[in-house]
């Protein structure tokens, strides 16, 4: 990671694939897909509390992103982030507490719906 004119350059890996963006943290923004796959993005963490500062940014930027807290430290999202997740969490460097999930299913799914305003698996989003 390091500066840029536009904030920090990441470099994140997946599957192999180096991707390298310059990253205004600040304005960074998830992007809504016109319809829901039906899948559930998930992300998990348990960061020590000496890095408490850290977690409290990343939950409050998260939040802001538009996830929804499932439990404590277990926050959901409908729409592909992975890319966005990675950089997040290699910002505020608490990479090797924080879990991405893919899900299928939710208990209770028909309430996270309305919470996220979507339809049925397929379906645009309201």
């Amino acid at each position: 990671m390091g500066k840029s004119e536009k904030g920090i350059m990441v470099k994140i890996t997946k599957e192999g694939k180096d991707i390298v963006r310059d990253v205004d943290i600040d304005s960074l923004e998830l992007e809504k897909q016109g319809s829901w796959d039906g899948k559930w993005r998930l992300v998990i963490f348990d960061v020590p509390v000496s890095k408490n500062k850290n977690r409290l940014a990343f939950t409050d930027r998260i939040k802001k992103l538009g996830f929804v807290m499932i439990q404590k430290s277990v926050w959901a999202y409908p729409f592909e982030c992975y890319e966005e997740l990675m950089i997040l969490r290699k910002f505020y460097g608490i990479e090797k507490y924080v879990t991405y999930c893919k899900a299928i299913e939710i208990e209770d799914e028909i309430s996270w719906r309305k919470k996220f305003n979507l339809r049925g698996k397929g379906a645009n989003v309201e």
